[in-house]
C-alpha cells in the first residue's frame, strides 16, 4: 500500500504508482470514506457520513451486549463491514459508514438463534435509527418432511417471520426421520422454506405459510412430490440478450413481485427457481411442487 496526506488545498501527489494498484481511497475523520480508480489526474469526492443508531429491545426492554453486523449493500453477505455490541442501554452508534444501502443483522444474546435482519438506505449527513424489537418467545413449531412418501435426506428448514421493516430468521436441520422443530419463536405469521442437496436434480423447492400461536406447539408436516413442469417461449427478443424466466410462488402482479424480490433474502413472494432460455427463446423449469406460480420474464444485455 502507498499512503500520503493532502495539502491545504486538498491536493495530493503519489509518485511511482504500482502497476497493480486497484483503487485510491481517501479517509477523513469528518467524512465518509471515498474511493476512485487510479488515473493521472483523479478527484475523490468525500461526503458527510450518515449517523446510524442501532437500538435492540425485547418486549420494550433494552438488550445490552446484543451483537450486530453491518454489510454495505441491500443484501447480507459473508463478509461484514462493521461488527459490534450494544451498550448498557441496548444501543450502538456508528458514524463512519458511507452513504447508501446497508444490511443490518442484530442477535439477541439471551436466546440463541434469534436474529433480525433489516435493510436501510443511508443519506449523506443524516440521522438514522434501526430499531430491532424481539417479541416474546412463546411459540414453537415441529413437523416432518417427506419426499415422495419417504423421510427426506439432510435438509435445512428456514423460518422467516416478518417484523417491522425486516425479518426474523430461524434455521433448523432435519433429523434422519425427516423431523424438525423450532423453540423460542414469536407468535404470528411465518414463512417456511426448505433447502437440500439430497433432492433429485433439478431439486424441488417448498414454501409454506403458517400462523404460530402463543403458548402452543404448532405442527406443519410437508409432503414433497415434485414432478410439475413449466415451459414457455420468449417472443420478439433481441438475439444479443440473455433471456431469464423467474418463478415465484403464488399469484402476484409484476409490480408486487419485482418490488418484493428486490428487497433481498427473506423477501416475499420468494423466487423459487429460474431458467435461461436457449437460442430459440424456449425455457423449461422441471420438478416443481404442484401449485400456483408467477413467471417473470427478464431480458438482460
Amino acid at each position: 500500500d502507498v499512503a500520503c496526506h493532502t495539502d491545504d488545498a486538498g491536493e495530493f501527489k503519489i509518485a511511482d504508482i504500482p502497476a497493480d494498484l486497484a483503487a485510491v481511497n481517501a479517509v477523513h475523520p469528518d467524512f465518509a470514506p471515498g474511493a476512485a480508480l487510479p488515473s493521472d489526474n483523479l478527484t475523490i469526492v468525500l461526503r458527510k457520513a450518515p449517523r446510524l443508531t442501532i437500538s435492540v429491545t425485547e418486549g420494550g426492554v433494552p438488550v445490552p451486549e446484543a451483537r450486530y453486523q453491518i454489510a454495505l449493500g441491500s443484501e447480507a453477505r459473508a463478509r461484514y463491514d462493521a461488527v459490534g455490541q450494544t451498550d448498557s442501554k441496548g444501543q450502538a452508534q456508528i458514524n463512519d459508514l458511507p452513504p447508501g444501502w446497508v444490511s443490518i443483522s442484530a442477535y439477541n444474546p439471551a436466546i440463541r438463534g434469534r436474529e433480525i435482519k433489516k435493510s436501510l438506505h443511508l443519506q449523506p449527513d443524516s440521522d438514522n435509527t434501526a430499531l430491532f424489537e424481539f417479541g416474546p418467545a412463546t411459540a414453537s413449531l415441529e413437523g416432518i418432511v417427506t419426499w415422495q412418501g419417504a423421510p427426506i435426506g439432510p435438509t435445512t428448514v428456514v423460518l422467516w417471520i416478518p417484523v417491522a421493516d425486516g425479518i426474523e430468521e430461524f434455521r433448523a436441520p432435519t433429523t434422519p426421520d425427516g423431523g424438525y422443530w423450532f423453540d423460542n419463536l414469536p407468535a404470528g405469521a411465518a414463512h417456511l422454506r426448505l433447502w437440500s442437496d439430497e433432492y433429485p436434480n433439478p431439486r424441488p423447492d417448498a414454501y409454506r405459510e403458517i400462523t404460530l400461536t402463543s403458548e402452543m406447539k404448532s405442527r406443519l408436516d410437508i409432503a414433497l412430490v415434485g414432478g410439475s413442469r413449466i415451459e414457455g417461449r420468449f417472443n420478439g427478443f433481441d438475439a444479443s440478450q440473455t433471456l431469464i424466466a423467474l418463478v415465484c410462488v403464488g399469484h402476484h402482479t409484476l409490480e408486487d413481485a419485482t418490488a418484493e424480490m428486490n428487497v433481498g433474502e427473506g423477501a416475499f413472494p420468494p423466487m423459487v427457481r429460474f431458467a435461461t432460455a436457449d437460442e430459440n427463446g424456449t425455457y423449461a423449469i422441471e420438478n416443481l411442487e404442484p401449485g400456483e406460480y408467477t413467471i417473470i420474464a427478464q431480458a438482460r444485455p
